[in-house]
C-alpha cells in the first residue's frame, strides 16, 4: 500500500479476521467517526478486471438513483438454482468487489460480516484429513454445498464457470479455500440479509437507468417510490417495459433540450461518497 500513502490516502489497519470484510467494517466505522454520508462506495482490488464495464455506469446520476430507492447496487451474480446458508436464502447477489450502497441501508444492514472466525469453523472442516473442504452437516444446504465446492475446486458439471483459482481442496490449498469460503458467504449473506430487510438489491445497470431522469420528475419519484416499496421486483421494475418507456422518453426530451452539466456535478450526494476509486498502481 505504498502507493497510497504516497498520495495522500488515509490508511486504516484492519486484523484481516475476515478477509476484506473486516478490512471494509473498520473502515466503515472510521468514517463513521466523522459523520454519516448519504452514499458508499465500498470496493477491493478485485474491481479491476470489470473497470471498463462498471466505470461508465458510475456518475452521480448513479448515487442519486441509490440514494433515492436506498439500494445495494452493484454487479449480480447468481446460480442456478436458490439455496441457502444460516437460513437466508441464496438467490442472487450483488459482487462485493464493488458495491454502492444507500447510507441508510448499510446502517440497516449492521456489520458486514456475517461469518466470522466461529460462524466459518462451524462450515468448513479443520483440514483435508477430516473430510471435504465443507461439512454436510453445518448451516449449508446441499445445493450450496455443491455450487460452493464446484467453483472452489472445478469438481462437478452445475456451473459454467469457476473460480479463476480454482483447485483441488489439499492440504496445500486447504487454508486459501477456506478464506474464500468465508468472502464468498459473507458477500451472499449481505444481499441475503438485504432483501430480508426489504432493502432493494439493483444491479449497477438499474441504478444507472434511473439517474437518467431529473429529480424533479414525477416519473422519477414515482418509479423511486416503486423500488423502495416493491424491493424484490425493483429490478424487473426498471428493466421491464415502465422502466424502458421511461428511458425512451428522457432520451425524446434530451434530443430537445440544450446541453447541460454532467450528472456528476449536477448530483446532489457526488461529493458525499465516502471512498472513491482509482486504478491502482501494479503490487
Amino acid at each position: 500500500m505504498d502507493w497510497a500513502a504516497e498520495e495522500g490516502f488515509e490508511l486504516v489497519s484492519g486484523d484481516n479476521s475476515a478477509r476484506e470484510f473486516s478490512g471494509l467494517q473498520r473502515g466503515v466505522d472510521h468514517v463513521l467517526a466523522d459523520g454519516i454520508p448519504s452514499c458508499w462506495i465500498l470496493a477491493n482490488d478485485r474491481y479491476l478486471p470489470y473497470r471498463r464495464s462498471l466505470f461508465p455506469l458510475v456518475d452521480g446520476g448513479t448515487l442519486d438513483a441509490v440514494v433515492a430507492t436506498g439500494a445495494l447496487a452493484g454487479r449480480i451474480n447468481g446460480y442456478p438454482t436458490p439455496s441457502k446458508a444460516f437460513g437466508l436464502t441464496i438467490e442472487s447477489w450483488a459482487c462485493s468487489n464493488f458495491l454502492i450502497v444507500a447510507g441508510r441501508s448499510l446502517a440497516r444492514l449492521g456489520d458486514l460480516v456475517s461469518v466470522g472466525a466461529t460462524e466459518l469453523a462451524s462450515v468448513v472442516n479443520h483440514s483435508v484429513a477430516e473430510g471435504p473442504l465443507l461439512q454436510a452437516d453445518g448451516p449449508l444446504d446441499d445445493a450450496l454445498i455443491g455450487y460452493l465446492t464446484e467453483w472452489l475446486t472445478g469438481e462437478g458439471t452445475a456451473l459454467t464457470d469457476h473460480w479463476y483459482r480454482h483447485r483441488p481442496a489439499t492440504a496445500d490449498s486447504w487454508d486459501d479455500l477456506c478464506g474464500k469460503v468465508q468472502s464468498i458467504l459473507n458477500e451472499q449473506l449481505l444481499s441475503a440479509k438485504a432483501r430480508r430487510a426489504e432493502i432493494p438489491v439493483l444491479p449497477l445497470a438499474s441504478a444507472y437507468a434511473l439517474g437518467r431522469f431529473e429529480q424533479t420528475w414525477l416519473s422519477y419519484r414515482m418509479l423511486a417510490a416503486s423500488v423502495r416499496a416493491l424491493p424484490q421486483r425493483s429490478p424487473r421494475l426498471l428493466g421491464g417495459l415502465a422502466g424502458r418507456n421511461l428511458v425512451a422518453m428522457h432520451r425524446w426530451r434530451q434530443r430537445r433540450l440544450p446541453p447541460t452539466a454532467p450528472a456528476l456535478e449536477r448530483s446532489s450526494v457526488a461529493g458525499d461518497a465516502s471512498l472513491g476509486l482509482r486504478d491502482v498502481k501494479p503490487r
